[in-house]
C-alpha cells in the first residue's frame, strides 16, 4: 500500500486491484470451498493425533482416529457451506 498517490494512473491502479481482489479473486477462492472442504479429509478441522514420525506405522485405524469424529466434521461441512453457498441477500455488481 502506497504512502500516497501521485498520479491518476496510481489511484486507477489501486482501484483496480481493490475491485479485482474483492470480486473476482474472492470468488474464485470461495466458490468451490464446499466442493473441497466437504470431503472432511481434504482438510480437517482438527487432527485428534500427532502426526506420523514414520511412514511404515500408518494404518487404517491411525487414520481413523487421527480425523475429527462425525460432530467436529459436521460442524465442519455446516461452517464451510455457510461461508461458500451464494448469499440469498446478495446483489451483483451489475445491479447497482
Amino acid at each position: 500500500m502506497p504512502n500516497k498517490l501521485s498520479s491518476k494512473e496510481e489511484l486507477s491502479t489501486l482501484l483496480a486491484v481493490a475491485i479485482f481482489t474483492s470480486t473476482a479473486q474472492h470468488a474464485a477462492t470461495n466458490n468451490g470451498q464446499f466442493d473441497w472442504c466437504a470431503w472432511v479429509p481434504n482438510t480437517p478441522c482438527t487432527m485428534r493425533l500427532p502426526p506420523p514420525s514414520d511412514k511404515d506405522t500408518v494404518n487404517m485405524e491411525m487414520i481413523m482416529a487421527t480425523l475429527p469424529d462425525v460432530g467436529q466434521s459436521c460442524v465442519q461441512m455446516a461452517i464451510t457451506w455457510h461461508l461458500g453457498r451464494a448469499q440469498p441477500d446478495a446483489v451483483s455488481l451489475c445491479f447497482y
